[in-house]
C-alpha cells in the first residue's frame, strides 16, 4: 500500500518537456566557423509551467559548443525563446517556438522567425522594431 501511495504522489510532478537539438552550421554546410563558440537560449516570454507543478524562471542559458557544434538542450518547456550564436566574423539570431511536447525535436523545424523579423501564420514577415 506504501508504495502504491508514493506512486501515486509522483504521478502529478511528471511535467512535459522537451528534449530539442540544435545542429549548427554556416551556409556552406561546414562545421568549422562555429566550432568553439557560444549559444545563448534567452526565453522570449514568460515561459509556461507544466501541468501548474512547478514555477519556471526566464533565465538565459549559455551553452559552449564543442568541436562539432551539435547540441541538445533537455527539458525545454514550451513557449517562445531566442536563440543567438556568435560565429567568427558575424552573429546569427533566431526565433524558436518549442510545442508542449515531451518529444525530441530539431530546432530547425521550430524555428519562427530571424533577427528581427517575425514569421506569420501565412508565410509573411513581421519586423520587429525593439525585440
Amino acid at each position: 500500500m506504501k508504495r502504491l501511495l508514493s506512486i501515486l504522489f509522483l504521478v502529478p510532478v511528471i511535467t512535459f518537456a522537451a528534449d530539442v537539438t540544435f545542429n549548427l552550421k554556416d551556409f556552406t554546410q561546414g562545421i568549422g566557423p562555429l566550432q568553439r563558440k557560444t549559444l545563448l537560449i534567452d526565453p522570449l516570454s514568460a515561459v509556461m509551467s507544466p501541468n501548474n507543478v512547478i514555477t519556471v524562471t526566464a533565465e538565459r542559458r549559455y551553452y559552449n559548443l564543442g568541436t562539432n557544434p551539435v547540441i541538445t538542450i533537455t527539458n525545454m518547456v514550451y513557449g517562445s525563446y531566442l536563440a543567438t550564436v556568435w560565429g567568427t566574423t558575424k552573429t546569427s539570431v533566431y526565433r524558436i517556438y518549442i510545442p508542449d511536447t515531451n518529444g525530441a525535436l530539431n530546432a530547425a523545424a521550430y524555428i519562427t522567425g530571424t533577427g528581427n523579423n517575425l514569421l506569420l501564420s501565412d508565410g509573411t514577415y513581421l519586423r520587429l522594431v525593439n525585440p
